[in-house]
């Protein structure tokens, strides 16, 4: 076999792990669902400068997307969150191949302030019923957020810091043949540059924390309580060692972020003085209620994928499917591929993979109780 066919073949032979403590022979009862993330990587931040390892022909969506139809047949979810799905190629590409494939898909947000790209949901129409469907921009809830804690004279200033272009879709599903409820919630963090090593400082690691408590305290509240089961997944551009992560574990911000935020560059607030985002909002923003909140891959593994995020010289696991541990129980995941599936081509995307990050599935089983 050539590189190409070893690659391949390890893309479509990903190991499938159990949960150490799962007794479940069987993942095909009703009481089991999969959930897919995946960021596909949208044409609109896609140039052969950006990824040069890639054949300029293998770069384009148009020559990418029969890998990643591919892809999403092999998964075979119950449920799929993409990320950096481009405005167009939803409606042109996407939404008809998963109809095609059994999945109801019309929910897709788009990127504010002009970006082409954005965030979609899909289900097997065969399993759910969509019982409740919200989405939002990040920016209209801080918005909301800063009114009743920042000085009027300071809101401009620090709304003008916190505005990005990321959203967040959720959905409120029913399970049709048990009736069992599960809220799934999806969106892309933005980037943080504080995980590239050349970068002069960590820019906007607390504005990415903030986006990240926000997103769970709305899944929580659109599922109707922490008591409640609900999915959170998508792109999170997290490391498993940054503040954002450890809000997501503990609930709270730890003492090595606020040393972080207080370190950051202070923003202008008026014309003479300047600020950190951290001493204008209370702690209580940088956390969130759902206590059992996990991650379906270190629950299985013991700890995160060593990368989920593989473009030349940056490697880095970035992506998560987190769920309420009280409410659900996460059976299996789908592992990673092995690193030298991906190095035998330099890097992601290339002509096996069609985006720079890696897919992730997990299986999820409702305790009796909610039955």
């Amino acid at each position: 076999m050539d590189q190409t066919d070893v690659s391949s073949a390890a893309f479509f032979n990903r190991k499938v792990l159990q949960h150490p403590n799962n007794q479940d022979t069987n993942s095909n009862t009703a009481q089991h669902f999969s959930v897919v993330t995946y960021n596909i990587l949208a044409d609109c931040h896609v140039s052969p400068k950006q990824y040069p390892y890639c054949p300029e022909e293998c770069l384009p969506m148009s020559a990418r997307h029969h890998l990643l139809e591919k892809e999403l047949r092999y998964l075979n979810a119950d449920i799929v969150c993409l990320q950096e799905v481009g405005t167009s190629y939803f409606q042109e590409s996407l939404l008809p191949m998963m109809q095609n494939q059994g999945y109801d898909g019309f929910r897709f947000k788009e990127k504010v302030l002009g970006c082409p790209e954005g965030i979609a949901m899909f289900f097997r129409t065969s399993r759910f019923n969509i019982l409740d469907f919200a989405s939002f921009d990040f920016n209209s809830k801080f918005k909301e957020l800063i009114k009743g804690c920042v000085r009027g004279s300071e809101r401009d200033h620090v709304y003008k810091y916190l505005e990005k272009t990321s959203v967040m879709m959720m959905c409120k599903l029913q399970c049709k043949e048990t009736g069992c409820v599960v809220t799934v919630g999806t969106l892309h963090v933005i980037w943080w540059l504080g995980l590239i090593p050349s970068a002069p400082q960590h820019v906007e690691v607390d504005v990415q924390a903030l986006q990240i408590s926000v997103a769970v305290n709305e899944l929580v509240k659109f599922a109707g309580g922490a008591d409640k089961p609900h999915i959170l997944c998508g792109d999170f551009n997290s490391s498993p060692f940054s503040p954002a992560y450890g809000i997501l574990t503990r609930g709270h911000l730890g003492g090595g972020g606020y040393e972080m935020f207080r370190a950051l560059r202070p923003f202008k607030v008026s014309n003479t003085e300047s600020k950190c985002l951290i001493d204008l909002l209370p702690s209580s923003h940088f956390s969130h209620p759902s206590k059992f909140l996990r991650s379906a891959y270190a629950e299985v593994k013991g700890r995160e994928p060593d990368f989920t995020n593989y473009e030349g010289s940056f490697v880095e696991c970035l992506d998560y499917i987190w769920y309420s541990a009280d409410t659900l129980r996460v059976t299996e995941v789908l592992d990673t591929v092995p690193e030298t599936a991906i190095t035998t081509l330099t890097a992601c995307p290339n002509k096996v993979f069609p985006s720079d990050h890696l897919s992730l599935k997990a299986v999820f089983k409702l305790p009796e109780q909610q039955l």
